[in-house]
């Protein structure tokens, strides 16, 4: 089966069963040809042959119709039998009434023979005739009669076979020369496809024949003259091919050394990049500890002056009672001025300890970055508590929107960062402190393992070609104004890195902000945190 496939795709081998298959197709063609001609004229002839036939019994036995005539008529039907030259086989005479004259074979008489198509009688050699017998145009019997056609036949057949044998040395005669014409024409074609193969596998010394002007001669040519001009690009290119070597050497050291210097600004460029980060980090912080310091200026100010006025009033209350004369309304007014000093100090000292307490746990995550579980709510108290000097200043206000029993187990320090950093980018790009604005910060909780933690500003928003740029590095629209471009980038590291969450930002320009950031209630487990 493979064999045949592989001959099947052979252009050369269809053409020989292309060739083979034309000729016996054009001999059975002619042959059938010739087979209709010579039938045709087989009954063109009995048809002329029974005309005549007819006409010359009509004439020959009309004289003997008479009663005294048959037996006359008798030995004229057997001269005419014996004539080999009539073709006659029987003769057969019939009375106007159907009755039987005079006939020269009984068995056919008694049995007339039934009607079939000319065609098939003359295939059969022989013709059945019935013949009127007409005197004055008036039927007087009718003449039957059988007229053979062998002898016709035999000369068509003979005449057929003759035809057929010429017609099939000529089909022979002309495969004879569309075999030989095809052998040169595969001979031809098995130099140039020997050519081909030689210079396929790099030898380009073995030419393609050029014999006389046709088609594949042409080919050869334009062949041969591919194979030397390959040969050419070949000796150019192995002459150039020692230059290459070298140039390459040269250009693979100098790839090397570029490589090693591009590797080390990129090392660089890193650890300027981490140090930028952390100064970020630490610039945030140390926000956070003058807005933390003038915030508690006020209760611990207000409590100094509590107890300033406290020793007052003690001095004035022992001088009294040295002299002696210390009075009971004296010693009650000192009694209330005492309690109303003790609920002051109390109360500033207890906000003053909040805001120690809350700076205490928000500088302590910020820079360890430990992991503890804690209620969302409570945690987003105290850093908004450590960043209200912040807003007041400002003019900003901040909604919180967030129901407690929300406990989280991951990094409290990462997403104060990562709030104060959303709240102080709203505060430095959406508002300015003649407008001032809201912040909402909402949070729900998704399913059992996730929280969806929301900050939406209703400031002036972000221009679109911008939005898609704002957690890239260094990009920042203040540059110059006190942006770094860090940002933002440092909370989407925090969010997607070490919180293990996602983060995406909409916005339009003239309708504000929202960052909605989607973080698992149980961080990812890190092998090393960065502090």
């Amino acid at each position: 089966m493979l064999r045949f496939l592989a001959l099947w795709h052979s252009i050369r081998f269809r053409l020989l069963l292309a060739i083979l298959l034309f000729m016996l197709g054009l001999y059975f063609w002619m042959q059938h040809n010739v087979s209709n001609v010579l039938s045709n004229a087989a009954i063109a002839h009995a048809q002329a042959t029974i005309r005549l036939t007819s006409e010359a019994l009509n004439l020959a036995v009309t004289p003997h119709t008479t009663r005294s005539g048959l037996r006359g008529l008798s030995d004229y039907f057997q001269e005419l039998l014996s004539d080999d030259g009539s073709g006659l086989v029987y003769l057969s005479l019939y009375d106007d009434r159907g009755a039987l004259l005079v006939t020269t074979n009984k068995q056919i008489a008694a049995h007339p023979l039934v009607g079939q198509s000319l065609e098939q009688q003359v295939k059969d050699g022989l013709v059945h005739i019935v013949q009127p017998i007409l005197i004055l145009d008036a039927s007087v019997g009718e003449l039957h009669f059988g007229l053979s056609t062998l002898s016709f036949k035999e000369s068509v057949q003979r005449i057929k076979q003759e035809n057929l044998s010429v017609l099939l040395v000529g089909v022979f005669a002309l495969g004879f020369f569309l075999f030989f014409t095809g052998m040169r024409f595969n001979r031809r074609l098995m130099q140039l496809m020997r050519a081909s193969r030689a210079l396929a596998q790099g030898d380009y010394r073995v030419p393609a024949p050029v014999q006389g002007k046709d088609e594949l001669s042409l080919l050869a040519a334009d062949f041969n003259a591919m194979a030397q001009s390959v040969a050419d690009r070949v000796a150019a290119l192995e002459e150039s091919q020692s230059k290459f070597h070298e140039l390459n050497t040269a250009l693979e050291a100098r790839v090397i050394e570029r490589t090693w210097e591009l590797e080390l600004a990129m090392e660089t460029l890193q650890e300027t990049q981490f140090n930028l980060i952390q100064s970020e980090k630490l610039a945030s912080l140390g926000a956070l500890v003058a807005g933390v310091s003038h915030e508690l200026n006020t209760p611990i100010g207000n409590a100094l002056t509590v107890v300033t006025t406290c020793a007052d009033k003690s001095a004035t209350f022992s001088a009294l009672l040295a002299a002696g004369t210390l009075r009971k309304s004296s010693l009650q007014r000192y009694v209330q001025d005492m309690q109303e000093a003790e609920l002051l100090a109390t109360r500033n000292l207890l906000k003053a300890a909040d805001l120690i307490r809350s700076f205490k746990q928000v500088a302590i995550d910020q820079t360890s970055y430990q992991r503890r579980v804690f209620d969302l709510k409570t945690t987003l108290q105290e850093i908004l508590l450590t960043i209200q000097p912040m807003l007041r200043q400002a003019n900003v206000a901040v909604q919180l929107d967030v129901v407690k029993g929300i406990d989280v187990d991951s990094f409290p320090g990462p997403l104060g960062q990562i709030i104060t950093n959303l709240i102080n980018n709203a505060l430095v790009h959406a508002f300015t402190k003649q407008d001032g604005g809201k912040i909402r910060i909402s949070a729900t909780q998704e399913e059992r393992e996730w929280v969806v933690l929301t900050i939406a500003d209703n400031g002036k928003g972000i221009v679109p070609e911008h939005l898609n740029k704002v957690f890239d590095p260094f990009f920042t629209t203040r540059l110059g104004q006190g942006g770094s471009g860090l940002g933002l980038h440092i909370v989407h590291n925090l969010v997607t890195g070490i919180l293990g969450g996602q983060i995406r930002v909409f916005s339009g320009e003239a309708r504000g902000t929202q960052f909605v950031l989607r973080l698992p209630l149980f961080a990812p487990v890190l092998k090393r945190v960065e502090g």
